[in-house]
């Protein structure tokens, strides 16, 4: 993202995010010990069966635009505090995939895609070591998005292949709740900066 500087005690933020991440995993037994799948639906007649061996896969991506105007709260020698208030535009896609050995095989996969928009506000702290070049920042972040949820779950079997086959609809407001804590380094006059962290980010509803 970029920093755009209005005057000596405002300034315009525009940040982009891309996170991709894919889990996948597997699990195989043999008799008298079972498997039995927790997202086969339960009203399908494979539901009770057992079965020795499983594969699955979760993938959550999302797209997060930002655009805000950050204003000088209150500062010291040391420290400063900005409040930001601005927008926020999100794109969640996540998208699960199952297989079953059972009586023959069985497939379960849903794919939940999300896309909202809405304000965000924030609080940004930093502090400045006065011994050396260190400086240490936390920030946190709401964010409101009124967006709509597009769902579908679909469920087949060798010899069945379209057992469920379900879509699901609806608006919803999502709030998000960002944490981030840094400590960085800079050189002298603060041309440059280098800044290591963590951050957490709670999506809820």
């Amino acid at each position: 993202g970029m920093n755009i500087a209005l005057d000596t005690v405002s300034s315009l933020d525009v940040r982009y995010t891309l996170f991709e991440s894919l889990t996948e995993n597997e699990i195989s037994t043999t008799a008298p010990l079972a498997l039995r799948s927790l997202v086969t639906h339960p009203s399908s007649a494979s539901a009770a069966q057992d079965g020795l061996a499983a594969t699955a896969s979760l993938e959550i991506d999302y797209d997060v635009i930002d655009v805000a105007y950050r204003h000088l709260l209150k500062c010291g020698d040391v420290f400063s505090a900005n409040y930001v208030v601005g927008a926020r535009y999100a794109k969640l896609e996540q998208q699960f995939d199952a297989e079953f050995l059972k009586l023959g095989t069985e497939t379960v996969a849903t794919d939940i895609d999300f896309d909202g928009a809405g304000m965000r506000l924030g609080l940004e702290t930093q502090r400045f070591s006065c011994r050396n070049q260190l400086h240490v920042y936390a920030n946190g972040y709401a964010s409101f998005l009124a967006g709509r949820f597009r769902a579908r779950y679909f469920q087949g079997q060798s010899f069945d292949p379209s057992v469920v086959d379900a879509e699901w609809e609806a608006g919803r407001i999502v709030p998000i709740l960002d944490f981030e804590a840094w400590v960085g380094w800079c050189t002298p006059h603060a041309k440059l900066r280098l800044n290591a962290g963590y951050m957490v980010s709670g999506w809820f509803n």
